[in-house]
């Protein structure tokens, strides 16, 4: 992908239901690089994130320390951190 225009980083911990809808969301936005990491996650979500995210990362389950992991990671111009359970 050439440089995006913004990293959107995700953050997640069994949050399948709704990384689903975030990501088929944001995939309609050709701008953007989707970045989601994973803490650990029980469900299907590190499977759904390596399917349809930009880039998919594994780290230990702390909020913070994803969003560290996901911003060190990414190559947009500018990083949106949010969550699966909300809407960007």
């Amino acid at each position: 992908m050439a440089t995006a225009s913004a990293s959107v980083v995700v953050p997640v911990l069994d949050d399948a239901d709704g990384l689903a809808a975030l990501l088929r969301d944001l995939s309609q936005d050709p701008g953007l690089e989707i970045v989601v990491v994973d803490g650990g996650s029980r469900d299907d979500s590190l499977a759904l994130a390596r399917a349809g995210a930009d880039l998919a990362l594994a780290a230990a389950p702390s909020r913070g320390g994803q969003l560290r992991r996901g911003t060190r990671g990414c190559g947009g111009r500018r990083r949106v951190p949010t969550r699966a359970a909300r809407a960007v």
